[in-house]
């Protein structure tokens, strides 16, 4: 064989990458990684990185590679333009240019300016100090667009810092550093009390919802980014996360939390996996703030967006609709804790705490601690362990909610007092099956036909 028929043959196979097989025991599924090796840093794992670089450059080094690496690079030297957010009377936007190593995000005044060098580079990781490796992740803009919220991480570690930026002066204002695996989506500002006078100064924002985590270090005993708590920070404390107001601390391991947040109103959606949510809401002042069932226990997806204007709350969601539906109910309803009558559930959760305000429990399936706010916080009475030894959910999923139950074992009993809460009416204003209606027990079973659906002038009616 000669020398030209070897090389031939090296090109012809990539080098061997050995197995080894790791078995790791996760939420009570055995999972076996062969190439787990292959994770660490180490020398071995250099050998095996340089020897398929080596066999790249082998396959790709040709004179049409050569000849065509000049085109590449031309193709590749464009503009790259992130989605557009718009707060207030400003638009910001991250751009990446050809010789960038990071997105800049860019805050401009006019829609015309949008895209062009018109825009105030208001946050560049390339001026920053070091080896290029600490980006910008995500951004969201304050109330009015007077102040920029940005997740700062170094080597894609996503162990972000959260920052603030003073869009006008360009300066940082503050920091909660060590957040953890905060992203845009769990995170969301509440505004400052209006301003008296058509003349005021807009106030700073009042401070903002956050998911923080522990920290990713690889330890097995330590807390990690799967133990996650929803804090409120008070703007311009300049707290650490531990300092924090909590707002819960009960979020499972397998959950991540989705914050929309409006006026003194807060909606958590709670997202486990691709296939179902569970949602709670509260009212109020966000230093004290906790969380109540708004919709819980139903295996269907539910987002929530806050209507601020009309004081509702609009949730898309595929429960029982092909295609999706948009259903919305009063904020005030939605969001006030309370629960409506139902048939008595079959299952075998554990019973409610009996308390004075037993009639305006937002749900069953849960103990309550003794109060007569219609707001109180609750919990499970007998949280569960898996077998890895960490709780997969801290906080108590009742198997129903404002849904009722899929299965009854007696009627619904009359209303026989006063403090007899009615839930909120959700009305349909948009879906893809099902007629206007209020969601209740019976509303777990499909109509028999499709139906058109169209927003509807009449009122609901309880089935």
């Amino acid at each position: 064989m000669t020398d030209s028929d070897a090389d031939a043959d090296a090109r012809s196979r990539p080098p061997e990458t050995p197995r080894r097989p790791v078995t790791d025991e996760l939420h009570g599924e055995s999972i076996t990684d062969p190439y787990r090796w292959l994770e660490g840093d180490d020398e071995e794992v250099d050998e095996w990185t340089a020897a398929q670089n080596d066999y790249a450059e082998a396959v790709l080094d040709t004179p049409a590679r050569a000849a065509l690496a000049d085109r590449f690079a031309s193709r590749g030297r464009v503009d790259e333009y992130g989605p557009v957010d718009v707060a207030g009377d400003r638009l910001f936007q991250e751009v990446r240019r050809p010789d960038d190593e990071q997105p800049v995000v860019y805050a401009y005044d006019e829609a015309a300016a949008v895209g062009t060098d018109a825009g105030t580079a208001l946050v560049d990781p390339n001026d920053w100090a070091g080896d290029g490796t600490v980006s910008v992740d995500w951004f969201v803009p304050g109330p009015e667009g007077r102040y920029l919220a940005y997740g700062v991480a170094e080597g894609g570690d996503e162990q972000y810092d959260v920052r603030v930026v003073g869009v006008v002066t360009g300066e940082p204002v503050e920091t909660v550093a060590d957040a953890g695996r905060t992203q845009a989506d769990g995170f969301a500002w509440v505004a400052g009390d209006a301003p008296d006078g058509a003349d005021a100064t807009a106030p700073d924002p009042r401070g903002f919802y956050y998911v923080a985590t522990g920290v990713a270090d690889g330890d097995a005993d330590a807390d990690g980014q799967l133990d996650k708590t929803v804090r409120f920070h008070e703007f311009g404390s300049g707290t650490a996360p531990a300092a924090d107001h909590v707002v819960d601390d009960g979020v499972g391991e397998t959950t991540w939390p989705t914050l929309v947040a409006d006026g003194d109103a807060l909606v958590a959606q709670y997202m486990e996996g691709w296939e179902r949510t569970d949602l709670y809401g509260y009212r109020g002042d966000p230093a004290t703030a906790t969380l109540d069932p708004v919709v819980t226990g139903v295996d269907a997806v539910f987002k929530p967006t806050i209507d601020g204007e009309r004081d509702r709350l609009l949730v898309a969601t595929d429960h029982d609709a092909a295609f999706a539906r948009v259903l919305a109910a009063p904020l005030a309803d939605a969001l006030a804790g309370r629960r409506p009558r139902r048939a008595t559930s079959t299952n075998s959760s554990p019973r409610r705490t009996p308390s004075s305000a037993a009639s305006n429990s937002p749900a069953t399936g849960c103990s309550r601690t003794t109060t007569a706010t219609p707001a109180a916080r609750w919990s499970s009475s007998t949280p569960t362990a898996p077998a890895s030894g960490r709780s997969t959910s801290r906080r108590s999923r009742p198997s129903t909610g404002w849904w009722g139950s899929a299965t009854t074992a007696t009627p619904p009993p009359p209303a026989t007092t006063a403090t007899t809460a009615r839930p909120p009416t959700w009305r349909s204003v948009g879906c893809s099956r099902s007629p206007t209606r209020r969601l209740s027990a019976a509303s777990t079973s499909r109509p028999a036909r499709r139906r058109r659906c169209v927003p509807s002038r009449r009122p609901s009616t309880s089935t």
